[in-house]
């Protein structure tokens, strides 16, 4: 079933992608879900140590603000 979620994508050296692959399959997700699992607990930690992330634009290239 395809998603409605916003595509992120990136470039990298196939043995980035290789060992990304291995750890996702340890971890029983796809890479998406990984990469989408490893984002979000980037930015918990990320805002636990700088404040939340107001977004005020919900575009693309919208105002970021970081509450401290």
């Amino acid at each position: 079933m395809p998603s409605k979620k916003p595509r992120l994508m990136t470039y990298t050296e196939q043995e980035t992608i290789d060992k990304f692959e291995t750890i996702s399959k340890q971890e029983n997700r796809s890479m998406s879900k990984q990469l989408e699992y490893i984002i979000k607990k980037y930015i918990q930690e990320y805002e636990s140590k700088n404040g939340s992330i107001i977004i005020q634009n919900n575009s693309h290239f919208g105002d970021i603000n970081i509450n401290k």
